[in-house]
């Protein structure tokens, strides 16, 4: 089964996801308390702005260890659902995926290089005027703090460009096969269905990901502003969905065209018949002709029929309904925010 860098790290440590999750969060979170201590907050009245903040990125990336567990699986189970369908023995099988994109370390090394730039220039954790004002709201310059804000920011990053990476290079995954004979049944495409939940779980793990952001961030208003936002939130994964499962549509159109040849030279040939009957007055054998070429026009349009997408419709509810949580996340985040104004008005 293919690895990337992430499992391979993971695989090292000899813990399992949970536990690496855990333990890079816990020591993220230590830092902020040492960083929020050097500063003075722990001495300050409670400042909810500050802390939400700065919890923000341990956040993000725990759920982001969590999330790729998952996606491990649905990734192996998809690639094992292909396996009884390529016409190669195990060893050019396990050749052709060693050629893929995720075992390109040189380009996921520069994905997450490309983050952590992209994280630090984000946040600018040396900036105290910077964008998450978190290092104003406590009205102190502690060095410990632009610390854990490098720290945070840089790994927070790093993982996010990692993971943008990973996940669009299951476009290409699969593409490879598409230039090897497969054994596909165009009238029972379950064999595929597995590709569908790993592009889902994908497109899931962005959307979770982007509400449990909307629950740190600070108040959000209704504005352009908001919707722009909240529109990205959502196009990002559906469009990460899609071309995930692009390679495999390719596949299932070039099945289905084969099918579609297959049965338009058959009419031919039976159109050819019937009028070499008709001209030789032979018309015992129209019947059987007609009954053929009515048999090949039901079967061209079953063909037509077969969608070309490898999800069901189960899958395509649970993205629609997704697509609702990051709007969600806003609700209750307003809603419990107002509630706290009510029960401590010093927030």
């Amino acid at each position: 089964m293919p690895s990337t860098l992430v499992e391979e790290a993971v695989e090292r440590t000899g813990m399992s996801w949970l536990q690496v999750a855990v333990a890079v969060g816990l020591v993220l979170v230590l830092l902020l308390v040492v960083a929020a201590f050097a500063a003075g907050v722990l001495t300050a009245p409670f400042d909810v702005n500050f802390w939400r903040v700065g919890l923000l990125r341990p956040a993000i990336i725990v759920y982001v260890l969590l999330a790729l567990s998952i996606l491990e699986r649905l990734r192996n189970g998809a690639i094992e659902s292909l396996r009884p369908l390529a016409r190669m023995d195990d060893g050019s099988f396990g050749h052709l995926l060693a050629e893929g994109p995720m075992f390109n370390r040189r380009l996921e090394w520069l994905a997450v290089a490309m983050g952590m730039v992209a994280g630090l220039l984000l946040w600018r954790p040396w900036d105290y005027s910077g964008f998450s004002r978190m290092w104003l709201s406590v009205g102190a310059r502690s060095e410990w703090l632009v610390l854990y804000g490098l720290v945070a920011s840089g790994l927070w990053g790093g993982l996010q460009g990692w993971t943008v990476y990973s996940s669009l290079s299951g476009m290409t995954l699969f593409a490879g096969l598409r230039h090897h004979p497969l054994d596909i049944n165009v009238f029972d495409l379950r064999p595929l269905e597995p590709i569908g939940r790993w592009s889902l779980g994908i497109a899931l793990a962005f959307i979770g990901g982007s509400a449990l952001s909307l629950l740190f961030v600070p108040e959000l208003t209704p504005s352009v502003e908001a919707l722009i936002l909240y529109g990205v939130l959502i196009l990002t994964p559906v469009l990460v969905f899609f071309l995930n499962m692009l390679s495999t549509r390719q596949t299932i159109v070039a099945a289905k065209r084969r099918e579609l040849d297959l049965v338009r030279e058959n009419l031919a040939a039976l159109s050819l018949t019937l009028e070499e009957g008709t001209a030789k007055g032979q018309p015992e054998h129209t019947p059987a002709v007609l009954d053929s070429i009515g048999a090949w026009v039901g079967y061209e349009e079953r063909v037509g029929k077969v969608p070309e997408w490898p999800y069901t419709a189960d899958i395509r509810r649970s993205l629609l309904l997704s697509t609702f949580l990051p709007l969600a996340a806003w609700l209750i985040q307003e809603v419990v925010l107002d509630l706290l104004k009510r029960l401590v008005p010093s927030l």
